[in-house]
């Protein structure tokens, strides 16, 4: 990989997004990001990126690729002691969030509840979301959700201390922000959150953000991935920076865009998984975590 990348094949983040031309030797090359779509992965579902930074990315997911990314997802869960705790969500609805709480049910890890914190904007995305939930809890057994937007964290709170109460150690996925508002929220009512272990994931994981979550007793762990290339990576044990994420490397292979160790940004990835989203080669992507 990093002979192909001396020799120009890599291919940038706006070359990738086909906001710049792609010149190399003399020839000039002009892409939309479906031109990297996988032709060997199929379309059981849509996922959807929320559109913040840009135009919305649509990405197509293949169960089987969610079906190989599970033995990563299993390996993280162990190496933490996760495995038995009570898991949480409180995301939004999107259909991406089904190839996660699909893959924790895979390694019997269903989820006990999952808050909505934000809902589809387009009627078209809601009713795409809804079948496509109603379908994966139905095949893993999963409860209906529950709204409960980033305003309504009391709600949050209240479920994840009746199970501090009843002895149990919560896991919660959720946002950064979402997490270090119910930590704050928490702390107000004269409350703490030990044994609370929030997953983050689509925000990056500010040092900020980490000391007001753990401020509450509760722990910060990262995760990472783009909407284009999926689950990246992930936080283990006995990190040494707060956004410090290990790569899955049974699904990418990571390298430095100019062969520098000392700084190893921009990176570029190559996807290894037969079904996954995108064909990536020497692809930069855009990513906040310490990799």
């Amino acid at each position: 990989l990093e002979t192909l990348r001396e020799q120009g094949v890599c291919i940038g983040w706006d070359e990738f997004k086909g906001r710049v031309p792609v010149r190399r030797a003399g020839r000039e090359w002009l892409f939309s990001e479906r031109d990297f779509d996988n032709p060997f992965a199929r379309e059981h579902f849509r996922a959807s990126s929320s559109g913040t930074s840009g135009r919305p990315v649509r990405t197509r997911m293949d169960l089987e690729d969610m079906d190989e990314a599970t033995a990563d997802w299993a390996v993280w869960f162990d190496a933490h002691g996760w495995i038995g705790r009570p898991l949480i969500f409180w995301e939004t609805e999107g259909t991406g969030l089904a190839s996660r709480y699909l893959k924790c049910a895979r390694f019997g890890m269903p989820f006990r509840k999952w808050f909505i914190s934000t809902r589809e904007r387009k009627f078209e995305h809601r009713l795409r979301a809804s079948v496509v939930h109603a379908i994966a809890r139905w095949a893993a057994r999963l409860p209906q959700p529950e709204l409960a937007s980033v305003a309504e964290a009391h709600r949050v709170a209240a479920f994840v201390r009746s199970l501090l109460d009843s002895g149990e150690k919560p896991l919660v996925n959720t946002s950064p922000s979402a997490a270090a508002r119910l930590s704050s929220l928490v702390l107000e009512q004269g409350c703490r959150l030990d044994g609370v272990t929030f997953f983050l994931s689509g925000e990056p994981v500010t040092l900020a953000r980490k000391r007001s979550i753990e401020a509450s007793g509760a722990c910060a762990v990262p995760t990472y991935g783009t909407s284009e290339a999926g689950w990246i990576g992930a936080q283990f044990p006995d990190a040494e920076s707060p956004d410090e994420v290990h790569v899955f490397r049974d699904a990418y292979a990571v390298i430095a865009r100019d062969g520098s160790s000392s700084d190893p940004s921009p990176l570029l990835f190559t996807s290894l998984r037969r079904a996954g989203p995108k064909v990536l080669l020497n692809t930069e992507q855009i990513g906040r975590a310490h990799v």
